[in-house]
């Protein structure tokens, strides 16, 4: 089920069948009772509430989707209750559900106040979760490291702040904490510091759990970033339902999600960490800071001053060199460190030491493949460009970027697709 806002005027409503005959269908009783003006969304909103026509229209066309296993197409304006015209029928189903929103406003709407709302009112209880990315919770490992460090001046009291209120907020979320940027920084988890599973706090990690709670809930509020970093590489398990509020913005998601890019400042900071520099040779090193400042060099020189953006064709032979050695240094890291399971009979310095190392190993492969990848020619269905700071002079003006001309495909196999397979097996449990 899809739910496109850009029209403030009109509500404009489309069904495509995705349904054979022997499909099970999910069954949803007549809602449209709630919406009068002694129903159950009157109780909820007390003197606030005003009978929408248009919104008793989207119920309808909402529960025939539910029904009938249709992707809906939705256009409606603003203030005419779009959020309880798919949340009522959809917790009346019993189905399980993500629901996606662009913004971070109506998110926090759904979250904060309209599911609460219908918990407190709804003839049978459901269970929602809200999930963001793994940047947005505290990584204890990371925390653990902050507290040891010497260099932090100024952080103290706030991290003594920090770890009083994460018995308050066991969640670990960094807004509610309401951590100064400073402070997140050293105590979140980027791409390259995640170790997943093979964390030594993996077990009790705020991310990890946030996930086991979606996994478990039956409605699950995530943006429109997460929904399409999902649809990539799957960490939550799909479900037959799924509700993409302001649906325009979805496409630019899913192409960002699908999109490969390098910039000049990355290789420099990957060779010039402590551990690489530990055990990758000087000349190795060396090698990779020359082809890659080369690579950027060429990529800077654009056709015209003025342009923004343009496409980079052929073979970038610095760039298959510049993988060659990034893939050489991988090599040398998993010679020094060969991948060892974190042990609950380790010290926990001894602990620390394996998760460092393991992290850039994992990150010497990912950059190399990102690289190797980005040298290539581009697939007849993607375009590689470069995209230039205009502020900014020399090699690092540019970020060298791949990514699909179209996602109407991806988006029809791992999403549509996906929803209705479920819907057929168990529309219920998604299973």
């Amino acid at each position: 089920m899809i739910q496109d806002t850009t029209s403030p005027n009109s509500l404009r409503a489309e069904s495509v069948d995705r349904l054979t005959l022997e499909d099970e269908p999910i069954d949803v009783p007549d809602v449209a009772p709630a919406f009068a003006p002694d129903g159950l969304v009157a109780h909820a909103l007390g003197e606030r509430y005003r009978y929408r026509p248009q919104q008793v229209e989207m119920v309808h066309l909402v529960r025939q989707a539910l029904v009938e296993g249709k992707t809906a197409i939705v256009e409606a304006g603003t203030g005419c209750g779009k959020s309880f015209a798919y949340l009522i029928p959809l917790i009346a189903s019993h189905a399980r559900a993500f629901i996606s929103t662009a913004n971070k406003t109506l998110q926090t709407q759904l979250w904060e106040k309209d599911i609460p709302m219908l918990r407190h009112v709804f003839p049978h209880p459901f269970t929602a979760a809200l999930l963001k990315g793994r940047g947005n919770y505290v990584c204890r490992f990371k925390l653990r490291e902050a507290r040891q460090q010497l260099n932090l001046p100024g952080l103290e009291d706030d991290l003594a702040n920090l770890i009083k209120r994460l018995d308050e907020i066991p969640t670990g979320d960094v807004e509610d904490l309401r951590l100064p940027k400073r402070l997140r920084d050293e105590v979140t988890a980027g791409s390259h510091d995640c170790l997943r599973s093979e964390c030594p706090d993996f077990v009790s990690c705020y991310y990890e759990r946030a996930k086991l709670r979606a996994e478990e809930a039956d409605i699950v509020v995530v943006n429109h970033a997460l929904l399409a970093y999902n649809l990539v590489s799957p960490f939550l398990s799909p479900r037959p339902v799924v509700v993409v509020d302001e649906a325009h913005e979805l496409e630019r998601y899913t192409v960002h999600a699908l999109c490969l890019g390098l910039e000049y400042a990355m290789v420099p900071q990957f060779v010039n960490d402590a551990i690489v520099l530990r055990h990758a040779s000087d000349d190795l090193r060396q090698e990779a800071i020359h082809l890659n400042h080369s690579l950027f060099t060429q990529l800077a020189e654009k056709p015209s001053e003025r342009e923004r953006r343009w496409a980079v064709p052929g073979e970038l032979q610095e760039g298959l060199a510049l993988a060659d050695r990034i893939g050489k240094i991988h090599k040398a890291l998993l010679q020094a460190y060969p991948p060892v399971p974190v042990s609950d009979d380790e010290d926990e310095e001894g602990n620390a030491e394996n998760v460092q190392h393991q992290a850039r190993i994992m990150w010497a492969m990912e950059l190399a493949n990102v690289t190797g990848e980005l040298a290539e020619e581009p697939p007849l269905d993607c375009v590689r460009y470069c995209e230039a700071d205009l502020s900014v002079i020399g090699p690092g003006s540019v970020v060298l970027c791949r990514e699909p001309i179209q996602v109407a495909g991806f988006l029809q196999e791992a999403l549509f697709d996906q929803a209705r397979d479920l819907h057929r097996r168990d529309p219920v449990r998604g299973r």
